[in-house]
Parts: C-alpha cells; structure tokens; sequence
C-alpha cells in the first residue's frame, strides 16, 4: 500500500521502513510470547485495545497503523491535531499516539487540550530530542514520549505497558464467584471450594472472560481475539483447543457448578449448573 503513494524521493525511505516491518516481527515474538495474555485483557473492555495515531507523514502512519493493527490493536489513523482532539473526544481511545509537527496545530497543544477532558493514556512519538521539548511534552500532560524513528516492536512494547497499567488501576481483586470456582483477578487465580485450580496465564485469561460474560454466548472470533494477539480466520481451531484444555482442567460440571457449553452456529458460553 505505502508504494502506491506519490511523494517525492520516498522510494528509499519505504524501502527502509519495509526492512523494519520485516525485522520487528521477529523481535516482537518475543514480546508476544511473555506477554500473550494482553488480548484477553485488552479484551475484558473493548475499548482497552483502541488507539487513534496522529500523524501527518503518510508513511510513518501507514506502516504503524499496518504494524499495530497486526498485533491486535484497533488503529483510527488521521494527520490533523483538529481532526484529533474531535475525533478523541466524541469515542476516547485506550491510548493516543500524537505526533507533534503537525500541519494545524502543534501536538504539545493538542496534548494540553485532550488532558482536560481525557484520561487515557498519551504517547508523544517526535523527531524533537532535546530535554526540554520531553520535559515539555511531560509537563502538558503525555504519559510517555519517544523519539524518531519509531521501532515498531517499541512501540508496541510501550502501547502494551499502557494498557497493563490501566487494567491495574480498573481491576479489583474482590472474589468473584461463579458456581463453585472462586477467582481472584488481582492475583489471577483461581479455587474449587478451598482447592487451587492450577491454570496457566492463557488459561486464566480465556476463563477471566467467561466469567466477566458468564450467561452470555460469545463468538468464536471474539474469544479468538480476546486471547489471541493474532488475526482471525473462520477455519482457524486454535480457540477451540484452548477451551477443550480448559474444559479439561476445570473437570466435572457438576462438582465444579459450572460449565463450557458450545453454542450452535454461535460459539461459546459458561453456565451455571443447578
């Protein structure tokens, strides 16, 4: 897609920019492997794994918005701080990646206008190195600010600490009780009565969302894209093994009070037993 774009001397830098994109995937394996249950927390709120990137470099934004888009982020793209800071405000984001030499307005403005009604979480992404154009873009109200040229696998890295932080701040470790299973989210774990239900991370995170939807049916590819940082496919089992091993560690519905209960044409849903 970038190649198709008329601008002037640009050959090379896509080049440059595809060399990139065709090594940060490698690197953001690793990422992905210490932290694949980012998906399922993103999706305990739809909105978690949300970000509206600004900026005016076409370039730039396409292959970020490609990258992000790629590793499970929903991704509005616009060049215009106006544009932004409305855009921002009528659906917030998770998180807003601003540029600051914009074609409008500067992004350190629009970052002091989106503090006073938003509270997500602001990623400066600038050319602009010096101390002071940091401490400025800090002191306007920018959780982070990184600095030209953009490493993907970074980015992605420091997008995903955001979104970890603010589930640290929403989620409360209250017991939550659902037939006899006893989970605390704080914690992330999870008892049958008194017993500990060993569960690894992934399993956690897929059970963590049927109980937050318990009642409900739920798709396959909402499952698939809760706790899987990977895009969807209609032939794709990879959720339904998950749920087969999860099934198997919660054990007999009827001791547990609880089950995994295949929804035709539909997907999934956790129910009570009575």
């Amino acid at each position: 897609m970038c190649r198709s774009v008329s601008i002037p001397g640009s050959g090379r830098r896509v080049e440059r920019m595809r060399a990139i994109i065709r090594e940060s995937p490698r690197r953001a394996m690793t990422l992905d492997h210490c932290d694949d249950s980012l998906g399922s927390q993103t999706g305990m709120n739809q909105n978690m794994n949300s970000v509206v990137l600004v900026e005016d470099d076409l370039i730039l934004s396409t292959v970020i918005s490609e990258y992000l888009t790629v590793h499970g982020f929903r991704v509005r793209a616009v060049s215009s701080g106006r544009t932004a800071m409305e855009m921002v405000l009528q659906e917030p984001p998770a998180i807003v990646v601003l540029d600051v030499n914009l074609p409008d307005i500067d992004g350190f403005s629009v970052c002091l206008g989106l503090r006073e009604h938003y509270n997500g979480a602001i990623v400066i992404i600038t050319a602009r190195a010096t101390d002071g154009d940091e401490i400025l873009g800090l002191d306007c109200g920018a959780d982070d600010y990184i600095v030209k040229p953009v490493r993907p696998a970074v980015l992605l890295a420091r997008l995903r600490s955001h979104v970890r932080q603010k589930l640290d701040q929403s989620i409360s470790d209250e017991e939550i009780r659902v037939g006899n299973l006893r989970v605390f989210p704080l914690r992330r774990s999870c008892r049958v009565g008194t017993q500990p239900l060993p569960l690894s991370s992934g399993e956690f995170d897929l059970l963590m969302y049927f109980v937050k939807r318990a009642g409900q049916p739920i798709s396959r590819e909402e499952l698939h894209l809760a706790v899987i940082p990977e895009p969807w496919t209609p032939k794709d089992r990879n959720i339904d093994l998950r749920i087969s091993r999860l099934r198997q560690k919660l054990g007999n519905p009827d001791e547990i009070g609880l089950q995994i209960r295949s929804v035709r044409n539909v997907g999934y849903t956790l129910v009570q037993e009575t």
